[in-house]
């Protein structure tokens, strides 16, 4: 599966309480998948750039209503070799997302007077984003209190949302379906997982 990464520079949060509307455009680093994918976030870096010492909460979660026309940006391959990018990052739309009242994915703080937080999920532990529609289809990284300034980069990967396909690449392994129960087996390793 192709890796992506999605950057924004310099940005100023705003802290935003959980089910908070209409998120300020540049306030928020979100990213957004379509109806045809899925995506894995696999990393998450806040480098702070804040001028004085503050603390930042920062988190990651899901929205109960996405943003509305969004100014997609295109993420960068890795691979120099990996096809672009369906998924999106945005951080602009004529109507900002609405946050979901539900638990964070993840909330790190620290100090944005030259901190940085580097989050990667282990094998089995990303967090998914799939199908486009609130509120699985995107997520957004802001803050729940404190607004030093921050650049911040999101790796993830993206992975086909085909139903019907044979084979497929999951944590490295190749799988297939076997049978009309569709289990799945490592092929090459012939082990059942």
């Amino acid at each position: 599966m192709a890796v992506y990464g999605h950057s924004v520079s310099g940005w100023t949060p705003i802290a935003h309480a959980d089910g908070a509307t209409a998120l300020v455009d540049g306030s928020y680093h979100a990213l957004r998948t379509t109806a045809a994918s899925t995506m894995r976030l696999i990393e998450v870096y806040i480098g702070g750039e804040a001028t004085t010492g503050t603390v930042n909460r920062m988190a990651i979660r899901r929205l109960s209503t996405n943003g509305a026309t969004p100014t997609n940006q295109t993420p960068g391959a890795n691979n120099t070799l990996s096809g672009a990018a369906v998924s999106q990052g945005y951080r602009g739309a004529t109507t900002g997302p609405t946050i979901a009242s539900t638990a964070h994915l993840a909330t790190p703080a620290f100090n944005a007077f030259g901190g940085i937080v580097r989050l990667v999920a282990p094998q089995g532990g990303e967090i998914y984003a799939t199908a486009s529609t609130a509120p699985n289809g995107e997520l957004v990284l802001d803050s729940i209190s404190g607004v030093g300034v921050v650049s911040t980069h999101i790796a993830f990967e993206e992975m086909a949302h085909d139903l019907e396909q044979e084979s497929w690449q999951e944590g490295g392994a190749w799988c297939e379906r076997a049978g009309p129960a569709q289990s799945m087996m490592a092929m090459g390793a012939g082990l059942s997982i």
